[in-house]
């Protein structure tokens, strides 16, 4: 349950951004053409799962969840200042913070079954991080301040989008359970050096 900011740095076009996390090698590919853009405030965040292996992040979402096979621990890595644009939801990325599950490469979103599905270590640590962020920023994960790229694609009329779909329901109900603990004082955040910029 490591975590890396990587938001002071960036990918290239054509050259990955190469770094480590708790002994785990990652790359950052870019993606993000719009980081130089202001996000706005923060309204919502939006849950993807990538299209690569469980070790390849993209700075295109603000945080990436990725996972270490051999050690079967998962970690958050931050890719892009809070106050930036991400781009990681078509027509959909102004006060929105995009959270990516480093997973999918050869995984069939409709049977979960494949390559890098993701995992049971990654869904808990990403539900840890995203009560969090939503603590932290005055969001409540019940509406629709939490919400995944499949909803976000229906909401701008393209609907085009699997994602986590599958996964989504139980996670937002683990989300929610980290939140209410984190409220009531039942828990400690883990994760306040990345919440902020």
């Amino acid at each position: 349950m490591g975590y890396l900011d990587l938001s002071d740095k960036q990918a290239k076009p054509g050259k990955a951004l190469r770094a480590t996390v708790d002994g785990l090698p990652i790359t950052v590919e870019y993606e993000n053409d719009q980081r130089h853009l202001d996000l706005g405030k923060i309204e919502r965040v939006t849950m993807h799962w990538s299209v690569g292996p469980y070790a390849m992040a993209f700075d295109g979402y603000h945080y990436n969840v990725v996972f270490d096979v051999a050690r079967k621990k998962a970690h958050v890595v931050k890719t892009l200042k809070i106050s930036q644009y991400g781009r990681h939801a078509f027509k959909a990325n102004k006060s929105n913070i995009g959270v990516g599950f480093a997973a999918m490469m050869k995984t069939d979103p409709d049977t979960l079954t494949g390559k890098c599905p993701i995992t049971a270590e990654m869904l808990d640590v990403a539900s840890q991080f995203v009560a969090e962020f939503m603590c932290w920023h005055n969001l409540d994960p019940r509406t629709k301040d939490l919400t995944d790229h499949r909803l976000v694609d229906i909401e701008i009329g393209r609907n085009q989008k699997s994602d986590i779909g599958k996964y989504f329901p139980d996670f937002k109900n683990s989300v929610i359970s980290k939140y209410d603990s984190l409220k009531s004082g039942k828990s400690k955040f883990s994760y306040k050096a990345i919440l902020v910029d």
